[in-house]
């Protein structure tokens, strides 16, 4: 009899984030849904990949929408209307009113259950939309710096108040960051302190990469605090910013997780980072990286070209199988 199994899917979102998690009994929950930057490339995608976990179906069990920037939430609708999605239980982090009024509409027509989550929120028992069929699931920040004096100096402060969410299986725990900050990081470890030291001595621990591989995130002490093996990071090729601009992931970051974890090996592969390393802002640019680390990038191979032409960039999504006797197999849409 074959294991029953939970799969979690890192879509390639462009410079946006869209993961789709199935669960043993074939219940999908969708967590953001991807930028409409590249959206002629990354539409079909992430929809390819909901019909394939749909199984002939359009109901999503639960859609979580960490925060409300629109790279995490802009094809929402466009994806809802061409595979008529119907959503029974929504939580958003953030204010409903920060999200675009095409999101709210989609969300009205298409969705029974809305809800935001409390400032400061987060669970300190398994959450009962999140757990089901073998798999345990939290919500360890939502909201975290959401209060009105705070939002008054400081605006939205949205990455900050990211969903963060831990889901528990076959002695796999896989930490879903969102656009998380320093300051969610930091909330998380003094709010579960018991909790992480406890995960971190059973089984594997696999990380999604808060903020796409930016330095707000993926600080020491979050670290450490989890000892993450295997990492995983959404990511496009765009630029942030003035004088050519610093693109995501950071190989900074990577090096730091690099230096303060051990990943596990793994079989080789390429993962595309953006080297902020050189002194000389001129000289840092993307560029592809051949690894037997488990670190992967939804971008996985680049190439530069002179312009006027197009760089190369090659993606894909990946999908991580935990069968319920913790046995892992990892993939790409094109293996």
């Amino acid at each position: 009899m074959p294991q029953a199994e939970l799969n979690v899917i890192i879509t390639d979102a462009g410079q946006g984030d869209c993961a789709l998690v199935v669960y043993p009994d074939n219940s999908v929950m969708m967590i953001d849904c991807g930028s409409t930057k590249d959206k002629a490339i990354v539409q079909p995608e992430v929809e390819a990949a909901l019909r394939r976990n749909l199984n002939g179906g359009t109901t999503i069990e639960t859609l979580v929408l960490t925060h409300p920037d629109q790279d995490h939430y802009n094809m929402l609708a466009d994806v809802s209307t061409t595979l008529n999605l119907r959503f029974n239980h929504v939580r958003y982090g953030g204010q409903l009113t920060e999200y675009n009024r095409k999101l709210r509409q989609a969300l009205t027509a298409r969705a029974q259950d809305v809800r935001g989550l409390g400032p400061g929120y987060n669970d300190k028992a398994d959450n009962a939309l999140l757990t089901r069929s073998g798999v345990a699931g939290r919500i360890l920040a939502a909201n975290v710096m959401m209060s009105s004096v705070r939002r008054k100096a400081s605006g939205s402060l949205s990455n900050q108040n990211s969903v963060v969410i831990v889901l528990k299986y076959g002695g796999i725990k896989f930490f879903l960051m969102g656009d998380a900050t320093e300051e969610t990081e930091s909330f998380i470890v003094q709010k579960h302190k018991q909790a992480l030291a406890g995960w971190k001595q059973e089984g594997k621990v696999v990380l999604k990469v808060g903020h796409h591989g930016s330095n707000t995130s993926t600080k020491k002490p979050f670290i450490d605090a989890i000892k993450p093996e295997v990492a995983f990071i959404s990511s496009g090729t765009r630029r942030f910013g003035c004088a050519g601009g610093v693109g995501l992931p950071r190989g900074t970051v990577i090096d730091d997780l690099r230096s303060w974890t051990t990943l596990h090996t793994a079989t080789a592969h390429n993962y595309v980072e953006f080297d902020d390393r050189p002194k000389n802002a001129a000289l840092r640019r993307y560029h592809q990286v051949k690894s037997s680390d488990a670190l992967y990038t939804t971008v996985y191979a680049y190439r530069a070209k002179p312009a006027p032409a197009p760089d190369e960039i090659e993606g894909g999504s990946y999908y991580y199988t935990v069968a319920s006797n913790g046995a892992v197999t990892i993939h790409t849409t094109e293996s």
